[in-house]
């Protein structure tokens, strides 16, 4: 892969160029929503890429953003904003799904793997094309601004913690019978979980990402917290701003204290989500809270039906 993508290879033959000039150029023309599918056996490194297109791009109000982990969708759901990667293990099945939406005219793109030890190749490409969008964007993909103010952001709530002995009030209080309102075509919405992973929670949000695009015809992304805050979270703040971020969080039925500290983990976790709504709120992005109770997944689904239901 390395000696493919050398600057003597023309474009055309060097995949890393050709990947980077994909990604970028159909970026710059507003399709900037990098849907990125995978053989079962390698769904993993779409985490990785995530993280590493994210937060390289997502810089001076551009970016691409990576739609990753995302339940298929009927064909109509997908908008003029999108375009479409399929990597796959030669052993494994094609996507028919994927050969659909590149015969309606979707920009899409297929790696073929021979088997799994190919990845290490796929990460050179995709550092080399991450770095060629970059160029395209005229962005710089190394600069990390907001992982930096996410962190003093988060000490400030800790700080005030320490002082008043309870958490400050989230400044996001839009209720989501509004969200509608804050959306138009290109924009995408951000579903971040500061709750523990299970199954069950994520074919639950799964469900809700479902429903959101089909009613309102957007992207969605999901991640977990605080996880998210070194991938997307950089996306989120100085990326694309037609984006509306949905933070669901509980309040902790049973807690550790952090030994040496005034505070337990999970006041931490909190503390983290706090800070980073404050921060999307104070840089103009919009953002909503949500206390989805202490049975995520019932309150997930009773969320998605309360979306059912409003305009």
């Amino acid at each position: 892969m390395a000696a493919s993508c050398k600057p003597d290879v023309p474009i055309s033959s060097n995949p890393g160029v050709y990947l980077g000039c994909f990604l970028g150029s159909h970026a710059r023309h507003g399709r900037d929503k990098l849907t990125l599918s995978t053989s079962l056996s390698i769904t993993g490194f779409s985490l990785w890429v995530e993280q590493l297109i994210a937060e390289s791009t997502g810089k001076l109000g551009r970016g691409i953003v990576p739609i990753t982990s995302e339940p298929q969708l009927a064909l109509d759901d997908y908008g003029n904003d999108r375009v479409f990667i399929d990597l796959r293990t030669s052993n494994e099945d094609a996507d028919s799904h994927f050969e659909q939406l590149d015969s309606l005219g979707h920009p899409c793109e297929r790696f073929i793997l021979r088997d799994s030890y190919d990845l290490g190749g796929e990460f050179f490409r995709w550092e080399f094309a991450t770095a060629i969008a970059s160029s395209l964007l005229r962005i710089n993909p190394f600069s990390q601004p907001s992982v930096r103010r996410m962190k003093l952001a988060t000490s400030k709530v800790l700080e005030s913690y320490k002082i008043i002995g309870e958490l400050p009030k989230p400044s996001s209080s839009d209720p989501l019978e509004t969200l509608a309102k804050h959306l138009a075509n290109g924009s995408y919405i951000a579903i971040v979980s500061y709750l523990p992973q299970s199954q069950e929670l994520d074919e639950a949000i799964d469900h809700l990402r479902t429903t959101i695009t089909s009613r309102y015809r957007v992207a969605t992304t999901a991640g977990y917290g605080p996880r998210y805050l070194h991938s997307t979270g950089q996306l989120h703040k100085q990326g694309p701003s037609d984006m509306l971020l949905i933070e669901l969080v509980e309040t902790c039925s049973s807690d550790l204290q952090i030994p040496r500290n005034p505070y337990s983990f999970g006041v931490l976790t909190q503390a983290r989500a706090i800070g980073d709504i404050q921060l999307l709120c104070s840089l103009g992005r919009k953002a909503i809270r949500i206390d989805i109770g202490r049975n995520h997944q019932l309150g997930v689904a009773r969320l998605t039906e309360s979306l059912k239901k409003h305009p």
